[in-house]
């Protein structure tokens, strides 16, 4: 336990770990959203 401790009282653990988390974040709101998106057809309204 005091390893870890030590290991996340560094700048460049917390940076990384957090890095690593928003990007995963935002890698998944992608795949959620984007995929979604590409695969629809264009919309045409046609009631003018």
């Amino acid at each position: 336990m005091k390893t870890i401790k030590e290991l996340w009282s560094r700048p460049i653990t917390q940076w990384f770990v957090k890095t690593l988390y928003y990007l995963v974040i935002i890698i998944a709101l992608v795949w959620l959203y984007g995929a979604k998106a590409t695969h629809s057809a264009p919309f045409i309204y046609n009631e003018f």
